[in-house]
């Protein structure tokens, strides 16, 4: 063999010398992960959420007097509480139509989720006319005459007066008192026979007549 041959032969040995520890180092890198592509930058991070699904109310009415009136709000996603006693908004959710209401009348309330916290809720809640009292009953000929006191005079815009001669008010009749005068007698009834009255308030908003509750009876014997 000449020396070209023996040059040739020594340049590929040292070829497959080469391309092999080439090989070794890739599979090398391997192993230890080096080719491992890393996820992409913008991958976003999963966030953990949190569904609004109802709101429960402290109370479902609440009195008017005079000033605002509202119950709390606890808000549910499924059973679990969001947030309890809520009067206004937090971190989590808004609440709209809870506060600055002052006049009976049925209001709407909206709960939402902020930020990962998620859903709407809708209920709503009563502000009713306070009750009032028979404060003065005495017998007259032929009836009786009657005084009431509103506990919240204000918001008043009349009064209804209904007296029975049985105490389950069952047929009871019923006559109008103005506020001015917030008393009222009845006549033309059986001398003797007891009568149980009772009274109410009459709020006007708006075109919209709210009646308080009737208050507790009292009774008296006609003259």
């Amino acid at each position: 063999m000449g020396r070209t041959g023996i040059a040739h032969m020594a340049r590929r040995r040292v070829g497959g010398a080469i391309a092999t520890a080439a090989l070794a180092v890739v599979l090398a890198a391997v192993a230890i992960g080096a080719f491992v592509h890393p996820a992409p930058a913008f991958a976003a991070k999963e966030r953990a959420t949190t569904v609004v699904t109802g709101m429960v109310f402290s109370q479902s009415s609440v009195y008017c007097t005079g000033r605002e009136a509202y119950p709390t709000v606890t808000v549910l996603s499924g059973t679990r509480r969001v947030a309890s006693s809520l009067a206004d908004s937090n971190q989590r959710v808004t609440v709209s139509g809870l506060r600055g209401n002052v006049l009976p009348g049925t209001y709407n309330v909206t709960v939402n989720g902020v930020g990962s916290c998620m859903g709407r809720a809708m209920g709503s809640y009563q502000i009713k006319v306070m009750p009032t009292y028979v404060s003065g009953l005495r017998a007259v000929a032929g009836g009786f005459a009657a005084t009431v006191k509103a506990k919240a005079g204000r918001y008043v815009s009349s009064y209804q007066v209904r007296y029975s001669t049985k105490k389950s008010m069952a047929g009871a009749k019923t006559v109008s008192v103005s506020k001015a005068k917030a008393a009222k007698t009845v006549r033309g009834l059986k001398s003797g026979k007891r009568y149980y009255v009772q009274a109410r308030v009459i709020k006007r908003v708006d075109g919209v007549r709210y009646a308080s509750a009737w208050s507790r009876a009292k009774s008296v014997v006609a003259r």
